[in-house]
């Protein structure tokens, strides 16, 4: 897996304004932390390796565990300073996080993967849209296209 984020990171390094987060991995703008991953999907019963959504990257219930697990460890160390942070996942926070906590005023959640927010459970937590916690449903699947989805943060 981490030859895989490498190739990735080395591919986007040549876009000046794109950057591909990982867990271990920060990008500050002004006063707001952005941090990022996959947030693997350890803790969904439903959704997890056993259904091939790692399209063959992952394959044991211990590499998802060590993935998750790496990602969650990072989250709760770039969270606990209290500052302003941005969390960007393909899974939802419920996926990966146990007690994570959506309503912290300093903490925003973006995240994919749900396909059909208004019918979707993650780990057993219904998924709602908030003001600091949005999953984006709207982005299709196995498109031909590659598309960018920009966002302004205010």
């Amino acid at each position: 897996m981490e030859e895989i984020e490498k190739w990735l990171k080395d591919k986007f390094s040549k876009f000046k304004n794109v950057k591909l987060l990982v867990a271990g991995d920060k990008f500050r703008h002004k006063d707001l932390t952005i941090i990022g991953d996959c947030g693997f999907a350890a803790n969904n019963p439903r959704f997890n390796y056993r259904n091939g959504i790692y399209r063959g990257a992952i394959l044991t219930e211990s590499d998802e565990r060590y993935y998750t697990n790496r990602w969650r460890h990072f989250f709760e160390q770039e969270v606990s300073s209290g500052g302003k942070t941005l969390i960007i996942t393909h899974h939802p926070p419920t996926d990966w996080g146990h007690n994570y906590e959506t309503k912290h005023n300093n903490r925003y959640y973006i995240f994919g993967h749900v396909h059909d927010i208004d019918a979707r459970t993650c780990a057993g937590v219904e998924i709602i849209k908030k003001a600091n916690f949005y999953g984006d449903a709207a982005n299709g699947y196995m498109k031909d296209k590659f598309e960018i989805k920009v966002l302004e943060v205010k």
